[in-house]
C-alpha cells in the first residue's frame, strides 16, 4: 500500500477510535484518499459535476500544490479540445471491464479503451 511521506502529529487527535498522541509519526495510505463516504457521496464513482468536491488530490494546508491552477487549465483544455476533435468519444468497454492500476501511487486506469 502506498503512504505520504511520514508526518508527525503535533497534538492528540483520534480517527475513528484510534487515538493518535502528540509527537507521533504517522503516514496517510494515498489510496484512500477521497475515499471517505463520510466525506463524499459515492466515491467510488467518478463525478466530474461533483458539487462542492473537497479532494485533496493538490494536498492540503501549506503542502498545498503550486501548480493547482496550470494543472486545472491544461486539463480543461485538453478534454474540451478532445470533446471537440472526436465528439462521439465514448469508452469501448463497459465501465466493469475498465482495468485499473494496482499498487500505484497514482490512482486511475492502467488503459481505457475508447471508440468514436
Amino acid at each position: 500500500m502506498r503512504v505520504t511521506n511520514p508526518r508527525l502529529a503535533t497534538r492528540d487527535v483520534t480517527i475513528g477510535d484510534v487515538l493518535i498522541p502528540a509527537g507521533s509519526m504517522v503516514a496517510a495510505s494515498l489510496i484512500a484518499a477521497n475515499h471517505d463516504p463520510e466525506v463524499v457521496a459515492d466515491p467510488q464513482e467518478m463525478d466530474f459535476g461533483r458539487p462542492d468536491n473537497k479532494h485533496v488530490a493538490f494536498g492540503h494546508g501549506t503542502h498545498f500544490c503550486l501548480g493547482v491552477h496550470l494543472a486545472r487549465a491544461e486539463l480543461r483544455v485538453a478534454l474540451d479540445s478532445l470533446a471537440r476533435r472526436f465528439p462521439g468519444l465514448r469508452p469501448a468497454v463497459a465501465p466493469s471491464e475498465i482495468p485499473w492500476r494496482k499498487n500505484s501511487l497514482f490512482h486511475g486506469p492502467s488503459e481505457l479503451p475508447v471508440t468514436w
